[in-house]
């Protein structure tokens, strides 16, 4: 009851934030996984993702959350033109699997194929990184991975302050690591991926070696949910600098950032994203929250919008085992 609360309190900030900063519609993507209870029977999670005007915004009914343990999301919408149909990962609910699919499939159709047991021979359960001439490489060794993160280590000290603590080994694995992770940062200081995982998985994790690897584990645990927040926030604009295809994670996180700075300018995404991430991590959250509350401050913010705003940022705060 408690988390799913806190849900319905955090998009209800969402929805205060995407008024603030002048965002007119969200983009509403029902979660590709396992189904909502037999009980439930509002529309919008069996369409496929939908245009939402912001200033209609009904929680519960057209914008998640829809239903306890609801893993919709939603994105900004601008009115652009894209090319690329792209791809949206979804789990598979008999076997667990990840697989990639069409980014404009919509809920019937992967309910048709993953829990209906329709026909999955055109998807595999694969990274993004196909083997193909479009779209680079499926399966990768032990030393292609090591190659490329090799380089990561060189290119990575325009993004951070202190050095790399990898050990310079890479572990292949064949399976998802603990059962969800595509990449860990060992705390011996190798690093683990899926043999599928691509290039933005190895950026992630070589950000961690040199934030969270300066300090012990207990450290990371107190600090968990802004570490893995601001290293995938700034994963995130390294990639779309660079022009690397990548699976996002940790959304939740990185839309606190986005919307913070959206709000208040400080700076672009990628200005703002190394700015925060070369804080040294047990003083990164209180940065973020003593930065927010000056310009709170400065804006003559209504006690309201203060304290939503404030309340907004403690998903940043702690971490699952602290």
């Amino acid at each position: 009851m408690i988390c799913n609360q806190s849900i319905l309190i955090f998009y209800r900030i969402i929805h205060r934030c995407l008024l603030l900063i002048g965002i007119d519609a969200d983009v509403v993507f029902p979660a590709l996984d396992t189904p909502p209870p037999k009980s439930f029977a509002l529309s919008p999670v069996i369409v496929p993702p939908v245009i939402v005007q912001v200033a209609a915004y009904e929680l519960l009914s057209i914008a998640p959350p829809f239903h306890v343990h609801c893993r919709s999301t939603t994105v900004p919408y601008f009115d652009d033109e894209f090319d690329a149909v792209g791809e949206r990962a979804a789990r598979d609910e008999e076997t667990g699997k990840t697989y990639f699919v069409p980014g404009n499939m919509t809920y019937k159709e992967w309910e048709k194929v993953f829990v209906n047991s329709g026909d999955k021979s055109q998807f595999t359960p694969t990274s993004p990184m196909e083997k193909s001439n479009e779209l680079g490489y499926t399966i990768r060794t032990k030393e292609e991975f090591e190659n490329i993160t090799n380089s990561i280590k060189s290119d990575i000290t325009n993004y951070a302050n202190n050095h790399s603590k990898w050990s310079g080994n890479i572990n292949v694995h064949k399976d998802l690591i603990d059962g969800d992770a595509m990449g860990v940062k060992e705390w011996s200081c190798d690093i683990a991926v899926i043999a599928s995982a691509d290039d933005g998985v190895l950026w992630h994790e070589m950000l961690h070696s040199c934030s969270a690897s300066y300090y012990l584990p207990n450290v990371y645990s107190e600090h968990q949910f802004i570490e893995e927040g601001t290293v995938e926030f700034l994963k995130q604009q390294i990639c779309a600098e660079r022009n690397i295809r990548n699976i996002g994670a940790y959304e939740d996180k990185v839309l606190i950032l986005k919307t913070i700075n959206d709000s208040f300018g400080y700076g672009t995404d990628l200005e703002f994203a190394k700015e925060i991430f070369n804080v040294p991590l047990p003083d990164r959250y209180q940065w973020l929250v003593d930065k927010v509350d000056e310009s709170l401050r400065n804006a003559n913010a209504s006690f309201e919008d203060y304290n939503d705003v404030m309340f907004f940022l403690k998903a940043l705060e702690g971490g699952e085992n602290g």
